[in-house]
């Protein structure tokens, strides 16, 4: 069984120290950069065996999920998969 590791945007960038500190550099300096939604609170959630979080890019204005597994974002919201 593989361990899943953070994707590495997932992880607060040097030299901020939490996940609301990035988020508000980002912000404040409009950089190119993918940060966690909701002000920095987002929560990783998982679809079968793939993991994802909400993330912004404030200087694009644009919403998308990081795929924690393959640490590629994507644009299209991830679909529950139904049992039957």
């Amino acid at each position: 069984m593989a361990t899943r590791r953070p994707a590495r945007n997932y992880i607060p960038a040097y030299p901020y120290k939490t996940a609301l500190e990035e988020y508000e550099a980002a912000v404040n300096q409009r950089l190119d950069t993918w940060v966690l939604a909701n002000g920095g609170k987002e929560v990783p959630f998982t679809i079968g065996d793939t993991t994802y979080v909400y993330v912004w890019n404030p200087r694009r204005h644009k919403h998308g999920w990081l795929n924690m597994d393959t640490d590629m974002i994507e644009y299209q919201q991830p679909r529950f998969r139904s049992n039957d």
